[in-house]
């Protein structure tokens, strides 16, 4: 037996000559109860007072779209981005960010413990997946289960979250 995370893999697995009998898919899941940082948040960027916060996190590649929500930012003066994660874009997504003179309101946040990543998204009034490609993101499933709504794109299993 085979088991994928979505009926969106379980396609592709089955694209390569496996009977879909033989794969069963089983949903990820998330903790029953959000464990947030105990008041230590120093790991967290800066909020800006009075601004609308809009986090999205992943590894920093081309196919996660940070650099798409990044250009959007002009149209919407009043909002922070935070991204969080790491990867090879980092660089080129920072130069963006200083280019374009939003690195008051955007920041890269790096790599956060799975704590600091939850006390974010607890904190964010909006979630937001700009990615072309995934399987089944665990991430959309930590923020709806941190109750912020999430906007995301129907890529892969995403869909089937949503």
């Amino acid at each position: 037996m085979i088991i994928t995370p979505s009926d969106y893999l379980k396609k592709i697995v089955s694209g390569w000559g496996i009977p879909e009998k033989k794969i069963t898919v089983i949903y990820n899941a998330v903790d029953e109860e959000i464990q947030t940082a105990d008041g230590k948040q120093s790991d967290l960027p800066p909020a800006i007072r009075g601004s609308k916060k809009i986090v999205t996190a992943g590894r920093l590649v081309p196919w996660k779209g940070f650099a798409g929500l990044i250009d959007v930012m002009e149209f919407f003066p009043g909002v922070q981005l935070v991204i969080a994660g790491e990867g090879p874009e980092r660089e080129p997504l920072q130069i963006r960010i200083n280019d374009k003179k939003l690195e008051n309101r955007v920041s890269l946040a790096g790599n956060l413990s799975r704590q600091n990543l939850l006390a974010l998204l607890t904190n964010a009034d909006l979630f937001v997946l700009n990615s072309t490609y995934e399987g089944l993101p665990h991430i959309v499933l930590e923020a709806l289960r941190s109750r912020v709504p999430v906007i995301a794109t129907a890529a892969g299993g995403t869909g089937e979250l949503i």
